[in-house]
């Protein structure tokens, strides 16, 4: 299985871009937002592992009849109006673990 993770303020500079671009001119395309990449499920576990320097308990169940085996966002149009994803998915998972232990110590 694999997934096109996307760093939520990579989401949040698309949805700005959106707004200022798009919302400007009358048009009805649809635009995927997402970092183009698909990253497979262990190799995500294996980030957060490394990043929090512990193991994970994995527990394999069978896939759900509705899941998805592969998703990856197709951000050709967005990418015409200057879109651009940057943060690796290894920059995003250290930045946001850093942030939760910053978080979470501070409670």
């Amino acid at each position: 299985m694999s997934r096109d993770f996307t760093y939520v303020q990579d989401i949040v500079n698309g949805v700005q871009l959106l707004i200022d671009k798009v919302s400007k001119i009358d048009d009805h395309q649809i635009y995927n937002i997402g970092s183009g990449e698909s990253v497979p499920l262990m190799s995500f576990v294996r980030l957060i592992e490394e990043n929090l320097d512990r193991k994970a308990k994995i527990n394999y169940v069978d896939m759900h009849p509705a899941d998805i085996r592969h998703t990856l966002a197709d951000i050709t149009e967005i990418k015409r109006l200057g879109y651009r994803p940057m943060t690796s998915i290894e920059t995003g998972i250290r930045s946001f673990i850093s942030w939760y232990k910053d978080y979470y110590n501070k409670n």
